[in-house]
């Protein structure tokens, strides 16, 4: 896909009993160049009971997340640094929140976080239920990464743009376009549709 890059990340250290877990993170402190981001040793979350946490495999680098890094969007994420940036990872539930139902540990998921919470670029990071969804057994962890701002984009243009008869599901998840007809259909098929052939060639189903 174009306008990203997916990297993958580390194991997990196994921390001590005597020891509160730290993982390795990708930390902004301050706006600007690539020269921002730094490696850090940072405590490891804890999933409050709507969250789950996930042990990351890969993370991918959008657009949006050069433009948090430079402070393009500072005015909504407000007064958040340090941050560790990163809107989109895959990876595997380590552990899930007491009101957790669709996950459990060692399922395989990938995750579209918000600019209220910490990102991806870091060994683990908690998302909640609804930012997360099953990884496609035929879809690497690398590829899963890259998928859900980029879908998500995708899906927001859709319904921007032809709300009436189509039927999308955001976030990485499948899509469904029915048949149409004419100019219309091939602008659109031209664009976000090449979206919707990629997650269904690497095994998701359309919906319905």
């Amino acid at each position: 896909m174009g306008g990203l890059t997916t990297l993958a990340l580390l194991p997990g250290h196994a921390a001590t009993q005597s020891e509160k877990p730290m993982m390795k993170a990708v930390v902004i402190h301050a706006y600007g160049g690539p020269e921002v981001l730094k490696l850090e040793d940072v405590p490891r979350p804890e999933p409050k009971d709507d969250e789950i946490l996930i042990r990351v495999v890969a993370a991918s680098v959008n657009p949006v997340d050069v433009a948090i890094r430079k402070g393009y969007l500072a005015e909504l994420i407000g007064d958040k640094l340090p941050l560790i940036p990163g809107m989109d990872a895959a990876g595997v539930v380590e552990k899930t929140g007491a009101k957790i139902s669709k996950f459990k540990a060692g399922d395989s998921v990938y995750a579209f976080f918000t600019l209220a919470s910490e990102g991806g670029y870091a060994q683990f990071v908690v998302a909640k239920e609804s930012e997360a969804a099953p990884k496609p057994k035929a879809v690497t962890y690398v590829q899963a990464a890259a998928v859900p701002a980029a879908a998500s984009t995708a899906w927001q243009v859709k319904r921007g743009t032809d709300r009436a008869d189509s039927r999308w599901i955001g976030r990485g998840r499948t899509f469904r376009d029915p048949n149409r007809q004419g100019a219309r259909r091939k602008s659109h098929r031209d664009g976000v549709d090449g979206e919707s052939r990629f997650s269904q060639a690497n095994g998701c189903r359309p919906d319905g």
